[in-house]
C-alpha cells in the first residue's frame, strides 16, 4: 500500500463527488463506541486543487470526507461541520467528526412533533410524544431510535443500514425518553453503551453494488453477544523489523472501588439513590475501602437504570486497568484496513521485553490512528488476557 486516499461524498446520498488532494498534516482515527476523526488539510496554490472548487464540494454539513486503502477499505469517515481558511499558508483545514456526529445531532423525537403541540393546553408535557422502546435487546433499541429520527421528511433518503432485531421475551425490557429531556439520539447511544448491560455501537461506510457510491452501516452488539469485534491475529513485538513497535503500557489504578454511590432527582421532590458494593476486593485481593461517587445521571428516574449505571462502574472499578499503545507497520499482517476497534488480537511479546511477560497476549483494539502516508498505524488496546 502506498498510502490513504481521502475522498468526498454527499451525505444525503453517499454519491461521490471527487477525490481530494491532501497535504501532510492530514489525519484519521477511529475509537471505540465514539464518533471517528478527520483532518484534510488542503493546499489551495495547487491549480489542480483550485479547479476542484472545494468551497462548494466540502460544504459543511452536507458533505462527508472519508480515508480508504488503495484496495477501497474505508478506514474513517466524517461529516464535516466547519472549514478554517489560513490566507497566508494558503490552505483549507477541515476537522470531520464521524457518522456518529448525526445522532448526536438529533432529539429523541417522533415525526408526529412537527404538527402536535408539545405541551398540553394545562402546561403538562405531550406525553403522546414521549418514546416508548420495549422488548428488544439495547443494541435495538439504539436502532429503533434511529429509526425514529430516519423517519423525518429530509433523513428518509439516507443510505443507513441499520442492524438486525434482537428480539427479547415479552415483558422483559421498557424503557421510555420523554420529548421534553430534548435527549439526542447520540447520548443515548452512549448511555447504552455505559449501562453493564450495555453493547458496542459503531457506524461505518462502504461502497454500495455499484462501487461509486456509500452506504452508512450502523453495527450493534447483542444483548447475548454485547462487544463488537472479532478475533484478527499474531502481531509480533522485539525484533528490529517486527510487526509493532513504539509500545508503551499504562497501568491505571485511579478509580478502584469497593462501593460505588450513585443519586438522581436532587432537583427535584423525587430523589433516587444506589449502593453497589464490591466486598471481594476487600476480602480476597487485599485492598482497602475506596469510594468512587457519581452524580453525573441527574436526568435519571428509574431505580433500575441508576442501579445498572452503578453496578458499570463498580466493574469498571474492579480491577486496574492496562492499556498499551504501540504503531503497527504497513507491512504486518493483519494491515491497515483489516482490524477495527473493538477487534481482538494477540501481541507475541518478546523474551527480551523486560516488563511485559513473553508469549501471546490477548488485547482488544481500542483506537486506531493514522496520516495520509499509510506507512504506519498508531494503536490502543486493552488488555483483555485476564
Amino acid at each position: 500500500m502506498t498510502g490513504v486516499n481521502y475522498r468526498i461524498a454527499d451525505f444525503k446520498t453517499g454519491g461521490l463527488i471527487l477525490d481530494l488532494p491532501v497535504l501532510e498534516g492530514s489525519s484519521w482515527s477511529t475509537t471505540l463506541d465514539k464518533a471517528d476523526q478527520i483532518t484534510a488539510v488542503i493546499d489551495l496554490r495547487d491549480p489542480d486543487v483550485q479547479a476542484l472548487d472545494i468551497g462548494s464540494t466540502t460544504t459543511p454539513d452536507k458533505t462527508v470526507i472519508f480515508a480508504e486503502t488503495d484496495d477501497g477499505a474505508i478506514l474513517a469517515i466524517g461529516l464535516v461541520p466547519d472549514r478554517t481558511w489560513d490566507d497566508d499558508a494558503r490552505q483549507v483545514s477541515i476537522d470531520c467528526a464521524g457518522l456518529w456526529s448525526y445522532p448526536d445531532a438529533r432529539v429523541i423525537a417522533p415525526v408526529a412533533a412537527r404538527t402536535t403541540p408539545l405541551v398540553n393546553s394545562d402546561g403538562s408535557p405531550n406525553t403522546a410524544l414521549d418514546t416508548t422502546i420495549t422488548d428488544v435487546g439495547p443494541g435495538t433499541r439504539g436502532k429503533r431510535l434511529m429509526q425514529l429520527i430516519l423517519g423525518w421528511p429530509g433523513a428518509t433518503a439516507l443510505p443507513f443500514d441499520l442492524p438486525d432485531d434482537d428480539v427479547l421475551p415479552a415483558g422483559s425490557s421498557s424503557v421510555a425518553y420523554s420529548l421534553l429531556d430534548l435527549k439526542t439520539v447520540g447520548s443515548a447511544l452512549t448511555d447504552i453503551t455505559a449501562q453493564e448491560s450495555g453493547v458496542d455501537f459503531a457506524f461505518d461506510a462502504h461502497y454500495d453494488s455499484t462501487g461509486i457510491a456509500l452506504r452508512y452501516v450502523m453495527r450493534a452488539g447483542t444483548a447475548a453477544s454485547p462487544l463488537l469485534g472479532t478475533y484478527v491475529g499474531v502481531w509480533s513485538e522485539g525484533a528490529a523489523e517486527s510487526d509493532v513497535y513504539g509500545l508503551k503500557v499504562k497501568d491505571d489504578g485511579k478509580g478502584i472501588a469497593t462501593a460505588v454511590w450513585m443519586t438522581a432527582g436532587k432537583s427535584t421532590s423525587s430523589v433516587i439513590a444506589s449502593l453497589a458494593l464490591n466486598d471481594s476486593l476487600i476480602n480476597d485481593d487485599g485492598y482497602v475501602p475506596f469510594d468512587v461517587v457519581d452524580t453525573s445521571r441527574s436526568t435519571v428516574e428509574l431505580q433500575a437504570t441508576l442501579d445498572d449505571y452503578a453496578a458499570e462502574n463498580l466493574s469498571y472499578g474492579s480491577k486496574l486497568r492496562r492499556t498499551i499503545t504501540f504503531s503497527v507497520r504497513k507491512t504486518a499482517t493483519p494491515g491497515l484496513g483489516q482490524f477495527r476497534p473493538g477487534d481482538t488480537v494477540d501481541l507475541d511479546i518478546s523474551e527480551g521485553n523486560l516488563y511485559l511477560p513473553s508469549g501471546p497476549l490477548r488485547v482488544r483494539i481500542l483506537s486506531i490512528k493514522g496520516d495520509e502516508t499509510g506507512q504506519f498505524a498508531d494503536v490502543t488496546v486493552a488488555d483483555v488476557s485476564a
